[in-house]
């Protein structure tokens, strides 16, 4: 319908009162544009072009139904309403801007605007006789708000003054008082004098009560360029006064530039052709998007405008061409149009969820995708394909079919990301992220603080509302909540109890607080945290181990169908995970443990079908997993759907992803993965994070060396790749297998080298050098020796040590394990044996009195129950060693490394403490026997064993050792003294 009929045909009716209504996705889009006359007999509205309107009348019927260009609706009831509409000028003839004489209304969001085939296609047009009164609203670059003088200016606008078009005019803004003024270029004579103004929002103003001075007016248009606040162009078939979303220009650069590579990561699943180079124009790129289009693809509209705007800025000028891209679905008629006018035929096109097509004719660009995500896919892999390497823009292409084999993986971190953290992710082409909540669980709720939060974040409301935010904008990412029943950091409150209906309803609560914000998938877990006793997985209370017969597995399945019944009723769509107690099929033995294999029958036994159970793979750490890996998994788990957490990430802090999975393991896991990288707390994994992407979106074309090379120079930019490769290499070296102190001193001179060139590259090096430091001291750490007597008559345990036979045992102090002079409460430590025993003493001296006994199942978490424990580390020849830990009231913990027994270990042995006001000694003995496998050397005159002894007096908050570590880990092997048995 052409315009002229249109205004025909709404002039020609007089409505008693009128409606506009518009399809759902466009009642969402944002500001308005509409007019009265000035006796208020007419209003005038603006209907974008390919947005469907419908005009009703309170009796019903349809005045008009279908695609609109200008409109003019006569009206007499409603003189105090302006229309609130989104336009597209395009079909606006001047002919019919100039005709009418209004008083007008205008808002919404500034940028370039231009003149195309004599109408305007985009920007906001005035039309002005002498009008008696008027409204302008402004959109400035800075605040001036109780600003007594300013002077703003809205760079790069682009202004028509009667026939003139001035694309390099200013638009200026001077307040003085009371007296604001807008001037256009460098003029001195305002174009709009007024006396009054009213600040109305960060640098908005509403300017009234005035009339124009200086030159004569026919058309204004406001529109500013694109400076470094300023909104992105539009294109032609969207106004960007529509765009909802409304992303500062400082959130579309997320965290870290993306340097031009030449590479695509994740590499795409099909070329269909040759990649071609195309030479840019610089700021020559014009993105053509519905003007439905979801925020997403607006989203990434803006993206790629921003990365073409910063290019050029460094990009000398060129004779290339302009570019342009057709950005949507693939359903979408903008695309279908498009593909029509290019010859490209894509209705053999099959693609998976997620997925994109992008191809390429002359200067012209398609990119759809199946789904909003698939179409954001497609513009980043044209990001990541724009660049200025010699210092012309350039835009490299090629005909693609994309999409991802694992649809959903969740990038889990600690340290929570803020709404740039959230884009990086989606850039990358990661589906989900995961924030794992390691402490009390009764914490997550509104004005609960998340752990590792810093200051940025005020509470866990503040944290669901910029989450909530995000998603609902773009949604570009699953959100997992991965919370533990069982750890609690220094436990202030009682552990979870099954059977205590207040603790369920807790745990409901906080999950659907979740849920309720976003969060799509919630993991609980038990991992780690679950009591053990002699080597058997064990409910915490009395009550649970009565009301489950005895199996912790029981009451976890219960657990969790609890949860399910409550959530799934509220959140239909919540996915519901849990991670079990043995969560490895080796490292925690389970086929050879009927307890474990009771354990993991159970809660499957338990669990509702559509609850995951996860897994780590054979071990904690899999480096690879394999179809038997799964089939054994699934018969363990009563074949109960399962998806896998992977460890991959650690222990080196420069790593590429080299783990691989069977063919048809995405399929098995539902499309599900869970990877633990947390790239925001520990930024040098970040690089980690990208490669992942890669292997995760097409295992079968991943080449680890290109990923990680590439990921890096992504990130850091040409050239950095070589030291990060060389600091890798170095680095297992130096923890691979015990160099010699010299090899290993040269390596850490290397890594330290290596360090200082990367961090000048952009990395964070701070963490990863106070590790060097750290290895460092190890290779030059002087370990203490003890000869250790043998004693004929074994001491009486009763924790008093005044038995005859500890007089001659070997005896050391504790010293402060910073290895520095510092204060400490004093203890000390004597050891002999005998035949078939090792005896320890231990003396403790307090500052503040012991509190309470509290007594505590053993291979309970002492950390979280005392204030004052003893940790022994006992290593053989064979490598693994053993910790044994007890406090001030004799409880007791073990476990095992180096075997994958861990916390399945319960060797036999025994502790009698002795308890003053502010002392407490104890006497333990091991029995030798009861330390195999992990020390099988029989012990005779002539044996060397490696150990350490760490008092940690939590009351005092006091860390001492025989051996101090230096800010190394208790568990560094390197720190060991010497026990030389005499």
């Amino acid at each position: 319908m052409k315009v002229s009929r249109i205004a025909e045909l709404a002039l020609g009716l007089a409505l008693s009162a009128a409606a506009v209504q518009f399809a759902d996705d466009f009642n969402r889009e944002g500001p308005v544009h509409g007019g009265r006359t000035s006796d208020g007999r007419y209003t005038w509205a603006v209907f974008p072009k390919q947005v469907q309107a419908k005009i009703v009348t309170k009796d019903g019927r349809i005045v008009f139904n279908g695609s609109a260009g200008v409109m003019y609706i006569a009206h007499t009831d409603m003189r105090q309403r302006d229309f609130d509409l989104a336009f597209d000028y395009t079909y606006l003839s001047r002919h019919y801007a100039r005709s009418l004489t209004v008083n007008y209304r205008l808002q919404g969001r500034y940028a370039n605007a231009r003149l195309s085939d004599g109408g305007y296609t985009g920007g906001y047009v005035l039309s002005i006789e002498r009008p008696a009164r008027a409204v302008l609203r402004l959109r400035l670059l800075k605040e001036s708000a109780g600003h007594t003088k300013a002077d703003t200016s809205l760079a790069a606008a682009n202004v028509q003054v009667g026939n003139r078009w001035n694309v390099t005019s200013r638009v200026r803004l001077q307040v003085e008082g009371e007296r604001h003024r807008v001037f256009i270029d460098d003029t001195r004579k305002p174009v709009i004098d007024v006396t009054d103004a009213e600040y109305v929002g960060p640098g908005w103003w509403n300017i009234a009560d005035g009339g124009l001075t200086g030159r004569a007016i026919d058309n204004l248009a406001f529109r500013a360029g694109a400076p470094e606040r300023a909104a992105l162009p539009a294109t032609a078939h969207e106004t960007p006064a529509a765009n909802s979303a409304q992303t500062p220009i400082d959130v579309l650069r997320p965290l870290y530039p993306i340097h031009y590579t030449g590479r695509v990561t994740p590499v795409p699943r099909r070329v269909l052709g040759a990649w071609r180079t195309l030479r840019m124009a610089p700021n020559g790129l014009n993105v053509e998007i519905d003007s439905g289009a979801h925020n997403a693809i607006r989203l990434a509209r803006d993206l790629l405008l921003t990365r073409v705007a910063d290019l050029s800025k460094t990009a000398g000028n060129d004779s290339g061409e302009p570019v342009t891209v057709y950005l949507g679905l693939l359903e979408s008629d903008l695309i279908r149009g498009a593909a029509a006018r290019l010859g490209f035929d894509l209705r053999g096109v099959v693609l998976q969820p997620q997925g994109y097509v992008i191809r390429c004719r002359g200067n012209t660009i398609l990119a759809g995708g199946v789904d909003h995500r698939g179409a954001f896919y497609a513009a980043m892999t044209l990001v990541q394909s724009i660049g200025a390497p010699d210092g012309k823009l350039l835009l490299r292409c090629a005909d693609l079919d994309d999409w991802p084999v694992w649809q959903r993986w969740y990038q889990s971190v600690y340290s929570i990301p803020d709404e740039r953290g959230l884009l990086w992710l989606a850039v990358h082409k990661v589906r989900g992220i995961a924030l794992q909540q390691r402490e009390e669980w009764r914490n997550i709720r509104p004005d609960g603080k998340p752990q590792w939060a810093g200051r940025k974040w005020k509470n866990w409301a503040h944290v669901m509302r910029v989450y909530k935010d995000f998603k609902d904008r773009y949604d570009l990412l699953d959100y997992q909540l991965a919370l533990h029943i069982y750890a609690s950091g220094k436990r202030t409150l009682p552990m979870l109890d099954i059977t205590n209906e207040k603790h369920i309803a807790q745990l409901i609560e906080a999950c659907a607080f979740a849920a309720g914000q976003g969060f799509d998938h919630i993991m609980v877990c038990a991992d780690d945290w679950t009591p053990l006793t002699n080597g058997r997985y064990v409910c915490p209370y009395p009550a649970e181990r009565k009301r489950f017969h005895d199996s912790v597995g029981r009451a976890h399945g219960t657990l969790m169908r609890r949860l399910h019944d409550a959530l799934k009723a509220r959140f239909p769509d919540l996915d519901l995970a849990f991670v079990p107690a043995p969560y490895s099929i080796y490292s925690h033995g389970v086929p050879d443990k009927p307890s474990h294999q009771r354990y993991l029958r159970d809660l499957a036994a338990e669990l509702p079908d559509d609850v995951y159970i996860v897994w780590t793979g054979p071990n904690i750490r899999s480096r690879k997993v394999t179809r038997q890996d799964f089939l054994l998994w699934e018969s363990l788990v009563n074949n109960h759907r399962s998806y896998l957490w992977d460890n991959s990430a650690g222990p080196a802090p420069i790593s590429r992803w080299d783990t691989t999975f069977y063919d048809g393991f995405d399929a098995d896991s539902q499309g599900v993965i869970f990877i633990n990288g947390d790239p925001f707390g520990k930024s040098y994994r970040l690089s980690f994070g990208i490669a992942t992407s890669d292997y995760l979106w097409d295992p079968k074309a991943y080449d680890p060396a290109a990923s990680f090379r590439d990921a890096v120079e992504k990130m850091y930019g040409p050239g950095t790749a070589g030291p990060a490769e060389r600091f890798m290499a170095d680095y297992a070296e130096l923890t691979g297998e015990a160099p010699e102190r010299e090899k290993a001193l040269k390596l850490l001179d290397e890594l330290d080298a290596l360090s200082k060139t990367m961090a000048g590259q952009g990395w964070s090096m701070h963490q990863i050098r106070r590790r060097l430091r750290s290895l460092r001291a190890q290779f030059q750490v002087v370990v203490p020796a003890l000869d250790v007597p043998r004693i004929t008559t074994p001491p009486v345990l009763d924790g008093r040590l005044d038995d005859a036979s500890w007089q001659n045992a070997a005896l050391f102090d504790f010293r402060p394990v910073s290895g520095k002079k510092e204060p400490i409460s004093p203890a000390w430590c004597r050891i002999t044996y005998d035949a078939g025993h090792l005896y320890l003493g231990f003396r403790a001296q307090r500052t503040v009195p012991l509190k309470k006994v509290v007594r505590v199942e053993r291979d309970r978490n002492l950390w979280a129950a005392s204030d004052d424990l003893i940790e022994v580390f006992l290593q053989g020849e064979k490598g693994a060693y053993a910790q044994l830990v007890f406090d001030s009231a004799g409880n007791r913990w073990d476990a095992e490394f180096g075997l994958g027994l861990h916390l399945a270990w319960d060797p036999k042995w025994r502790v009698a403490v002795h308890r003053e006001t502010k002392v407490w000694s104890a006497e333990v003995a091991i029995p030798f026997t009861s330390l195999g496998p992990v020390i099988e050397a029989p012990v005779k005159p002539g044996t060397v064993w490696r150990a350490n002894f760490f008092r940690q007096l939590l009351a005092e908050k006091q860390q001492s050792a025989w051996s101090p570590t230096k800010g190394n880990r208790f568990h560094t092997k390197a720190f060991f003294g010497q026990l030389r048995f005499r």
